[in-house]
């Protein structure tokens, strides 16, 4: 989420092409990816010291960041209901621009 497209789309789709067609299982693991995507040692620290719910409420305030604060057009990028995104923008008490 945090790695910075420099391309466009095409990028994206030719690395995911890629890493599908490369990968060792049917589940792309970090070692599948080239090593600019993969995390630092001081990221995977990072992120092991957090909590589910905040992964959880830092990933929903970056799918809303991509989509413009669109709940609709998030939620479908989430996989969830627009209803069960609205419930849990209140429940992690989440500030829409």
């Amino acid at each position: 989420m945090s790695y910075n497209w420099e391309g466009n789309i095409r990028q994206l789709k030719n690395l995911v092409t890629r890493v599908v067609t490369l990968a060792r299982n049917d589940v792309i693991i970090e070692e599948d990816l080239p090593e600019n995507l993969s995390l630092t040692q001081e990221e995977k620290n990072t992120a092991g010291d957090m909590k589910l719910d905040d992964v959880e409420k830092t990933h929903i305030i970056n799918v809303l960041s991509i989509c413009h604060g669109n709940q609709k057009k998030a939620a479908d990028l989430l996989g969830i209901h627009r209803n069960t995104l609205a419930r849990k923008i209140k429940e992690y008490n989440i500030k829409l621009k």
